[in-house]
């Protein structure tokens, strides 16, 4: 389960030949971080699981890291989030685990790809986690 993001460069931090690296290798724009459900991260109406929110957040703060090492530390904003689907609740006291890479480069946007699990702590298996969607495309700026 994935969820493309479509990043683009802050134009104010650019110069005119500055450029996304095509040939960045996938495995350095990695960028994995683990979140325990907390009851501060849920609402009463979820039954207490996470909110939506609180997932595309984390979600979309783990995608600009991926930008930014693949911009060389210049400044990257969300442009676009495109299919998100909720495929089922996470609750309260389970891990989530965000890895997000830079997946195409173009002059001054990219994509970044989310691959979100969440699973039990007392459970080995991760399952597919509630911010997931299925292959999805965005458009460059």
């Amino acid at each position: 389960y994935f969820v493309s993001l479509c990043v683009c460069l802050l134009h104010s931090q650019m110069s005119q030949t500055t450029t996304c690296e095509p040939g960045l290798a996938v495995a350095a724009t990695v960028v994995e971080t683990n979140k325990i459900v907390q009851p501060c991260h849920t609402a009463s109406y979820n039954r207490g699981c996470v909110q939506e929110g609180h997932l595309l957040q984390w979600m979309d703060a783990n995608a600009c890291m991926s930008a930014e090492m693949h911009a060389k530390g210049l400044g990257a904003v969300t442009a676009m989030m495109d299919d998100v689907h909720f495929k089922r609740l996470v609750a309260e006291g389970e891990c989530v685990r965000i890895r997000s890479h830079v997946s195409r480069a173009f002059r001054t946007s990219m994509e970044v790809v989310c691959r979100v699990t969440a699973h039990s702590l007392l459970e080995a298996e991760e399952a597919p986690p509630a911010g997931s969607s299925d292959g999805v495309r965005s458009s460059n700026s």
